[in-house]
């Protein structure tokens, strides 16, 4: 446990700056930025497309530091900071113990995880060690190879990993107790992001739960479908944000009730507010 702690310590020297601070209503009468959520499926399609080559470009590259952006988890540095990369990943079952507890939900109930953004099985191996079952899911042939690699290492045979290779491919993916998907979502533009996540949703098995980060205000950002589809080339790795009322909207939809919603800080950014849902999906319809 103090090995995990000292990573964790270093994580964040390494990701904010001394004086970050993230200020309670910040944003409070600040105007919302015009984010186009709606649009043609094929060009839905494209800008998924464009995802899955920065990412597979990424798993090529810097496949750790693409998951966890500090300078110790570059390629190069690797060989002597990989532990301490996947320790660090042991964190997120003390993350789900404690929505849970606050919630008074039985923790117990949850047998099969869906991991979607699961990159190189940096928190992967740590569910499977907790659950019955863990699927994890990411666009990227190379981020998942490692993440094959690492369940191996772990001798773990609860493991399924699953490359995306289109939003419509979310339908086709088993049903589960848990959706996780923790700084993955952030990557894809607010239609992917909703669809997405609206597919995902319709997975959740009834009465099971979905605990997910994503951000939802970014001061002075707006969204435009075609900008984005003009920049088709691009391998840079992108951060996008989803309002909070699409997020709530989508829940409704699909039957899911919100248990709590809390600022985070996951993206590192005083001028973008990120949030994690834990919310449930109702057995019955209503």
């Amino acid at each position: 446990m103090s090995r995990i702690r000292a990573a964790l310590r270093k994580l964040r020297a390494d990701w904010m700056p001394a004086r970050f601070v993230l200020r309670t209503g910040r944003f409070y009468r600040s105007p919302a930025g015009a984010i186009e959520l709606d649009g043609p499926a094929d060009q839905r399609q494209q800008m998924f497309e464009q995802v899955a080559r920065c990412w597979q470009h990424l798993g090529e590259q810097e496949p750790y530091w693409s998951v966890l952006t500090s300078p110790r988890f570059k390629v190069s540095r690797i060989g002597s900071t990989g532990d301490e990369f996947y320790h660090s990943g042991s964190t997120c079952l003390a993350l789900i113990e404690a929505f849970f507890s606050r919630s008074g939900q039985p923790l117990s109930d949850v047998q099969n995880v869906l991991e979607f953004g699961c990159g190189v099985g940096r928190e992967t191996t740590a569910l499977a060690s907790r659950f019955q079952r863990v699927v994890g899911v990411d666009v990227s042939a190379a981020h998942l190879a490692l993440a094959r690699q690492a369940a191996s290492r772990h001798h773990q045979s609860n493991v399924e990993l699953v490359q995306l290779a289109s939003i419509e491919a979310v339908a086709a993916l088993p049903e589960y107790d848990l959706l996780y998907p923790m700084i993955a979502l952030q990557h894809n533009p607010p239609p992917v992001m909703l669809e997405m996540l609206t597919q995902l949703f319709d997975r959740l098995r009834p009465g099971g739960y979905a605990l997910f980060q994503l951000p939802t205000f970014w001061k002075g950002y707006s969204f435009s479908w075609q900008e984005q589809l003009a920049r088709s080339n691009s391998l840079a790795m992108e951060k996008h944000v989803l309002p909070q009322a699409a997020v709530y909207a989508s829940m409704r939809c699909y039957g899911l009730d919100p248990l709590e919603v809390h600022e985070d800080r996951a993206v590192g950014d005083p001028d973008i507010v990120s949030n994690t849902f834990f919310a449930q999906k109702r057995v019955c319809g209503g």
